[in-house]
């Protein structure tokens, strides 16, 4: 077994190998066929003795695996415990515990560890939840005070910090580039903004969403359910299915997600510094 970085003659090879699991790689996917140069060269592949495919690293801000199997992961070992800039390691789940338990002794301590983590997908034949109480609508340059005040309050939540004091500039900017790329979408009744979320990775097979938020005032009235059923049908004109990520001790989102459809596809571990 070898790794090296991704070059063009193993293009083809790995992007079959990674559309054979397309909720689990679609990060990976979209890292190799839609990203800059700079995201492109932070991708690595594991070779088996038989000049196959047997796994790919995402070595950037963050570090993603994917591999055949679970042993597979010994061959990044090496490779990750070199890179000391990752602000998360995340897989399936398999994969990461055995990842983590050979990288930990080396590395600094986590700051949260994401045991599991359901990977969910939804597809027009599934979804439910449909109502017109609530608009939908891709949001604009005037939701961007909204939107990232709303976000900072969901990564707080989930991540245990407020982004905007550790680069507020940025932040408000990276919000303000993802609202003019149309990767922003807000749901509102006749009150306002009830929900928002954003496009995360994609690929031809899937679309992830990410930043999936409604405030604490608008819960408990079924309005995130009518938003997000809304939202998930207009992004079917862009993708056959949608997938998600959640935590496993976030009951209310788990719930939300049930009544619109989404199924658990796979599991995730995500380890936080």
């Amino acid at each position: 077994m070898r790794v090296e970085r991704l070059s063009d003659p193993w293009r083809r090879a790995t992007l079959a190998f990674l559309e054979e699991r397309p909720y689990e790689n679609v990060f990976l996917i979209h890292a190799m066929l839609y990203a800059g140069a700079a995201l492109r060269s932070s991708l690595h592949v594991a070779i088996d003795d038989a000049g196959a495919i047997a796994g790919v690293g995402f070595f950037g801000r963050q570090i993603v695996l994917a591999t055949r199997e679970p042993s597979i992961v010994d061959a990044f070992v090496e490779l990750g415990v070199g890179h000391k800039r990752e602000r998360m390691i995340v897989g399936p789940v398999a994969q990461i515990a055995r990842y983590w338990e050979q990288v930990a002794p080396r590395h600094a301590p986590p700051r949260a560890i994401r045991e599991r983590q359901p990977l969910l997908a939804v597809t027009p034949a599934t979804l439910r939840g449909e109502s017109d109480r609530v608009r939908v609508r891709r949001a604009v340059a005037g939701d961007g005070d909204y939107l990232t005040e709303t976000s900072a309050l969901m990564i707080e939540g989930e991540l245990g910090y407020d982004p905007r004091t550790r680069s507020p500039g940025d932040f408000e900017a990276g919000i303000a580039q993802m609202i003019e790329r149309d990767l922003w979408w807000i749901g509102e009744d006749r009150a306002g903004p009830c929900f928002s979320l954003n496009v995360g990775p994609y690929s031809d097979q899937t679309i992830q969403l990410q930043g999936i938020y409604a405030p604490p005032a608008r819960r408990g009235a079924g309005l995130a359910t009518a938003a997000l059923a809304g939202i998930c049908r207009r992004l079917f004109d862009e993708a056959p299915t949608l997938s998600l990520f959640v935590n496993d001790f976030n009951a209310p989102a788990l719930a939300l997600y049930e009544r619109t459809g989404f199924e658990e596809v796979g599991a995730f571990r995500s380890i936080l510094f």
